[in-house]
C-alpha cells in the first residue's frame, strides 16, 4: 500500500511553471467550446471570435492530460498570413497563473470571472 500512496502523491504534485506573458503577435483568449479534431472556438481580447488549433506540444502530452475546457484562459498566436479568423493555441493558464497575470495588470479585468461575464454578454448580443 505504501508504494501506491507514493505514486499517487507524485501524480497530484504540480510543479511550478514559468509564467508566460504575451508577445506582439499573441493574445489572451477564453475558450468558448471545443469543436473536435484539436480545434477550439475562442473569444479573444480584441472582442473577436476565432477558431484556434491546439498545437502539437499541448495536444500530444501523453503522460499529462491537458484538457482545455470552456471558460479556460489560453494564450493564442494570431497568424500573419491568410485571414484573421484562424489562430494557434500556445498555452493554457492555471488558476494561480491567472491571478499572477491580474496582479501584473496583463488582463484588463479585476478577475477571470469578469472576463467570462463580458464574453457571455457579447454572446447574448449576437
Amino acid at each position: 500500500k505504501k508504494m501506491d500512496d507514493r505514486r499517487h502523491k507524485k501524480k497530484l504534485e504540480k510543479r511550478p511553471r514559468e509564467l508566460i506573458l504575451r508577445e506582439n503577435d499573441q493574445q489572451y483568449a477564453i475558450n468558448m467550446k471545443s469543436l473536435g479534431n484539436n480545434r477550439l472556438e475562442v473569444f479573444c481580447m480584441d472582442t473577436q471570435i476565432r477558431q484556434a488549433y491546439i498545437r502539437g506540444n499541448i495536444a500530444n502530452q501523453k503522460n499529462k492530460a491537458m484538457w482545455i475546457e470552456p471558460n479556460d484562459l489560453i494564450l493564442i498566436s494570431t497568424r500573419e498570413f491568410g485571414d484573421n479568423y484562424n489562430c494557434d493555441c500556445i498555452h493554457k493558464y492555471r488558476e494561480k497563473e491567472i491571478k499572477q497575470l491580474i496582479a501584473l495588470k496583463e488582463l484588463p479585468y479585476d478577475n477571470h470571472k469578469q472576463f467570462v461575464l463580458n464574453l457571455r454578454s457579447i454572446q447574448q448580443g449576437n
